[in-house]
């Protein structure tokens, strides 16, 4: 439930929602689903099978599983080493000093510089501009149960959420509090354990979101034309695709499953030999498609029952969905019971975030959870309030903003997007690519194999087609079919997967475009 909880976020309601709605509903869906079972689950496999197999954070697991240094990780400090030079002939100083560091790094500490980006860069990273849109679903939360989204028109709307993402001089009190109560809850729930705050955060408040996106369901789709909404979501066009979309979804996959954040990896090392890590994979991959598309049944027949466009963007939820609500009876009850369920599934993945650079610095530093949460919040807060102060534009730090675009080389945008596109297009895919790439060909397969046998009953080993039509004996044994899952595993890691996250990592940076 606590790996089901980091998977189950706002990437489920807010993102999925936005990007299903631009990409043509239902056959994009159909793409999303296949991309989170022919590479989503291989790789989250993979994670929570290093972990267990290390039974540590994720420095110490890519320090543990297989050689600290070896051909690749040099070959991939070298190739680091050969981009900066030449983003230096360029004049790109910035990047050229950073991918100095990493390559510098790798050929030092070969693969634990890995394990440093796993385990603390990307969850901080995410975590830092994570926090100021569970601030905004705070205040909504607040509004709806004040009755302050009363909303008629999408002008009325956009007075509301304007101010909380500008942030003007004279209104930063709101978003500035609402991310700094995010932030604090969260590590209030670290600061009891994972027994104590995470599992049991987890298995009472995920039925809860379950049973709000239940009842939003059952009375979007009791109204007139909410078929409309059902069609879009569930009878495919595929002229509605492109080759974007379909490396939209893919990239939208490791986002909602947290692949690549540490996250999967420190979870694994938590859990017993007698696991069975197949069946919790496939689990936590289904709960956390079937929220996605419980979401988008709770969403788009309102939608379109209330004469609204799917592919408003971002601000769906938060400009379409109130103003929506506003024209059912009850209007009220229903902003609030969605916006709980948002703020819900939103500090379930927040407390995932931020569990895994905690365990890190509980292992390495040898300091208390409590001593490492005293350090750590306050930095957040800092970096947090920053980013929520900046989400709209410039115009609280216009100093800031011009070193922003003059380092990152870019003239629009804010530092909230900064971190986001950071975090979706360079550290996600980068993390899960060279994670492909060490339990390929430097762990090897057959080491992964083996650990993920521990707890399967041999379901593993047995072949897929005899596994599918429920002929599968649990006491077979022996060599491995040909067919067999693990085998088939194995295949996609070492030489599917990598290419489909390289795919990914190059449409984020415009490639493609």
């Amino acid at each position: 439930m606590a790996m089901a909880g980091s998977a189950v976020g706002l990437g489920n309601i807010w993102r999925f929602s936005f990007i299903t709605g631009q990409n043509g509903g239902s056959a994009f869906l159909i793409v999303y689903l296949a991309c989170v079972i022919f590479v989503g689950i291989p790789i989250m496999l993979c994670e929570l099978t290093m972990g267990r197999a290390a039974q540590s954070n994720p420095v110490r697991t890519f320090h543990k599983l297989g050689a600290e240094k070896s051909k690749l990780s040099n070959g991939l400090g070298a190739l680091a080493l050969l981009i900066a030079v030449g983003f230096l002939s360029f004049g790109h100083f910035f990047y050229a000093a950073l991918l100095s560091i990493v390559g510098v790094s790798f050929i030092y500490f070969g693969w634990v510089t890995l394990g440093v980006i796993y385990g603390a860069v990307t969850p901080l990273f995410i975590l830092a501009y994570y926090g100021v849109v569970g601030g905004w679903t705070l205040i909504y939360v607040c509004k709806s149960l004040l009755g302050q989204l009363n909303v008629q028109t999408v002008e009325e709307a956009s007075d509301i959420m304007t101010p909380i993402i500008m942030a003007p001089k004279g209104a930063w009190t709101a978003p500035l509090l609402s991310t700094l109560l995010f932030v604090l809850a969260t590590a209030a729930i670290i600061w009891v354990g994972v027994q104590k705050g995470i599992e049991r955060f987890s298995k009472i408040f995920m039925p809860v979101l379950f049973l709000l996106l239940i009842v939003l369901i059952f009375r979007g789709l009791t109204l007139p034309n909410a078929s409309k909404g059902l069609k879009f979501l569930f009878v495919p066009d595929f002229s509605q695709l492109s080759g974007n979309s379909v490396l939209a979804a893919l990239g939208h996959a490791f986002y909602s499953l947290s692949l690549g954040m540490g996250i999967t990896i420190t979870y694994g090392a938590y859990l017993k030999p007698d696991n069975n890590l197949p069946r919790s994979t496939v689990t936590v991959a289904m709960l956390d498609t079937l929220v996605s598309v419980m979401a988008g049944l709770a969403i788009f027949p309102v939608v379109f029952a209330m004469g609204f466009a799917p592919d408003s963007g971002p601000s769906l939820i938060f400009k379409v969905l109130p103003l929506a609500f506003q024209k059912l009876p009850l209007s009220s009850l229903w902003n609030v019971i969605f916006f709980i369920a948002v703020l819900i599934a939103a500090l379930t993945s927040a407390v995932s975030l931020m569990e895994g650079p905690v365990c890190l610095m509980v292992e390495e530093l040898k300091w208390k959870r409590s001593k490492v949460l005293l350090i750590l919040v306050p930095c957040l807060c800092v970096v947090s309030s920053v980013i929520a102060l900046s989400a709209g534009d410039w115009s609280n730090f216009p100093h800031l903003g011009e070193f922003v675009q003059k380092t990152f080389l870019t003239s629009k945008g804010s530092l909230f997007d900064a971190f986001d596109n950071g975090a979706c297009q360079w550290l996600i895919p980068i993390a899960c690519f060279l994670t492909l790439l060490y339990a390929s060909w430097v762990w090897g397969p057959h080491c992964a194999v083996k650990e993920m046998r521990s707890g399967s009953t041999g379901a593993m080993d047995t072949n897929l087609w005899h596994l599918v039509s429920g002929v599968y004996d649990k006491n077979d044994s022996g060599i491995p079919s040909s067919l067999a899952p693990c085998v088939l595993w194995a295949f996609f890691v070492r030489w599917i997967s990598p290419i489909l996250v390289l795919l990914a990592f190059l449409d984020g940076l415009g490639v493609f475009r």
